[in-house]
């Protein structure tokens, strides 16, 4: 859940914590939970409509 290692070696250390800063924000990391969580119900709800019409 780091900065990746190719990325951390162009980057100065107050570079880096802004970045870590910016990608593990509150806000931020609401925002990819809430994402993930639309994308994993919209999945079920599509691959439960195709067994649905495959069975009908």
């Amino acid at each position: 859940m780091g900065i990746d290692e190719r990325l951390a070696a162009r980057m100065s250390m107050p570079e880096q914590h802004e970045y870590l800063r910016a990608r593990l924000s509150r806000r931020g990391v609401l925002r990819r939970g809430a994402a993930a969580a639309g994308v994993a119900a919209g999945a079920g709800l599509l691959g439960g409509s195709a067994v649905h019409a495959a069975s009908g």
